[in-house]
């Protein structure tokens, strides 16, 4: 009967500080030590012992450890990671998506400096901004950062159709409740697999969580198709879904010098 007794008041006690004990395993916020939030990052991201986010870590480790973020970017990192902890996020998808973004940023873009900032005025903007754990957009906007930073890409698909944004500059701001791409002139083209079509000379907004690009003016060839230079359309406004292959523009001025002359 004792001993019946100490098992279940054991097993009381264990039920009692069970809630206790995984409170306090739950990561709060990080240090802004550099080196202790390196080590509370890399527990937080292999916990679970998953190969693909110890591999997500490890890339962002070694760019990390190799002193390309400044002591404004680091710190920018970790209030930033602060602000998704202080939203549950979990190692999976919004940690592991926001390494990655950072380490694609740091190795494929030139001006790298400028677009850290302005991205995480964006990121932060958002992450102000959720209210009832609408996490969605959160997460959304950082697979499409990770694409675009990678592959210059609105939308980016390795078996669908696939969107890219090929300019010299861009602007990266957050309004109106939403993020979006700014693009004073472009070329944009879109591919799946041996078909591509292009709008050359455009402008226009990108707007990352709806997947939407409205556009103004720009020019359509079919060369490729054998038609000759002067062969050409321009458009006026214009809008559509990236994850489409094909885009409708009402009002066009089209050129066919063989049908309407210099008309």
């Amino acid at each position: 009967m004792l001993k019946l007794f100490i098992q279940f008041t054991v097993l009381f006690i264990a039920i009692i500080l069970l809630p206790t004990a995984a409170n306090a395993q739950r990561l709060e916020a990080f240090s802004e030590n550099r080196g202790e939030f390196a080590t509370q990052l890399k527990e937080y991201m292999t916990a679970s012992k998953r190969k693909v986010l110890e591999d997500v870590y490890g890339e962002f480790e070694t760019v990390f450890n190799n002193g390309v973020f400044s002591e404004e970017e680091t710190l920018q990192i970790i209030q930033t990671g602060n602000k998704m902890l202080t939203q549950r996020m979990t190692a999976s998808p919004y940690f592991s998506n926001y390494l990655q973004g950072l380490t694609v940023l740091k190795n494929n873009i030139a001006d790298s400096e400028k677009r850290f900032v302005e991205w995480h005025q964006v990121l932060n903007a958002i992450l102000d901004n959720i209210e009832n754990r609408r996490l969605k957009p959160f997460e959304e906007f950082l697979v499409f950062s990770k694409d675009f930073f990678e592959h210059s890409a609105l939308r980016y698909s390795a078996t669908g159709t696939s969107w890219l944004a090929l300019a010299e500059g861009y602007e990266m701001t957050y309004r109106d409740g939403e993020p979006q791409l700014i693009f004073e002139t472009l070329d944009l083209q879109a591919f799946r697999k041996d078909n591509k079509i292009q709008i050359q000379g455009t402008s226009g907004v990108f707007f990352p969580t709806q997947e939407t690009w409205r556009g103004q003016g720009g020019k359509v060839t079919w060369e490729r198709f054998g038609l000759e230079e002067g062969v050409y359309a321009e458009l006026s406004d214009y809008e559509f879904e990236v994850k489409r292959s094909l885009y409708e523009a009402e009002n066009v001025m089209m050129h066919y010098p063989l049908f309407f002359g210099d008309k």
